[in-house]
């Protein structure tokens, strides 16, 4: 049977593993499949009481906490949270044989092989949320009349005459930066809320300033289109649509 759309767009994501690198590497992935942002959790049973019996959305499951019960644990956690769709995730501890087909027959949506490369896994992610929620989505684009930029392929281009011209290689956190200019676009952003973006929930231990000479790189990068960033004084910036 084909899995529906899921029907809210307030649907969420989680990386469900008692394992830190393993549930650090899926969120990676989950954002490199062009997810906005997923939550980590380290149990079945604190997926289904996050998740609840309301809550939609996409669960990468760690094989270990079903090895041996996967009928059980997959057909528990559909009744308890029924709109959560699952993603088992085999590392070390494979789901094999009887273990496999019981996960998909209770309700899994489908299994992935941690062993497969990065870039097959992101593939297989993005299908998943291109069918199933597409609105999680970040655009693989964005375009205004002096500046273009493809987040995919990390391009970014600007308009110089009559044509366009790229841009010089951004640093990562000039490209995070440009990424948070650019979805929250016409809204009053607060340095803390770029630090807590553009440095991964550490903004509290950077120094402000560092940010500020961030957006002033990144400006002269993007020459005449840098002018859609604007400085608000005492609390942060804008970037004009």
């Amino acid at each position: 049977m084909t899995a529906s759309p899921l029907k809210t767009a307030a649907a969420r994501l989680w990386a469900v593993s008692p394992r830190d690198p393993q549930a650090a590497r899926w969120r990676e992935l989950l954002k490199s499949a062009g997810a906005h942002a997923s939550e980590r959790l380290k149990s079945l049973n604190a997926l289904a009481q996050a998740a609840g019996e309301r809550s939609e959305g996409i669960a990468l499951v760690d094989a270990a906490l079903l090895a041996g019960r996967a009928n059980e644990g997959v057909t528990s956690l559909r009744r308890r949270c029924p709109g959560v769709r699952l993603l088992v995730v085999c590392e070390e501890v494979a789901l094999e044989g009887p273990d496999l087909a019981d996960a998909l027959s209770a309700g899994a949506l489908d299994y992935l092989r941690a062993s497969r490369s990065d870039d097959e896994l992101v593939e297989k992610l993005r299908a998943h949320l291109t069918r199933l929620y597409p609105g999680n989505l970040r655009s693989e684009g964005a375009a205004f009349d002096d500046l273009r930029i493809d987040w995919r392929c990390r391009e970014i281009s600007v308009r110089r005459g009559r044509g366009w011209k790229s841009v010089e290689a951004l640093t990562p956190k000039e490209f995070e930066l440009l990424r948070a200019f650019v979805e929250l676009r016409g809204n009053r952003i607060s340095r803390g809320v770029l630090l807590d973006r553009v440095w991964k929930g550490k903004g509290g231990d950077v120094n402000p300033e560092s940010l500020d000479k961030a957006v002033g790189s990144l400006r002269r990068k993007l020459g005449a289109a840098g002018r859609r960033i604007v400085t608000i004084r005492g609390f942060g910036y804008s970037f004009k649509p």
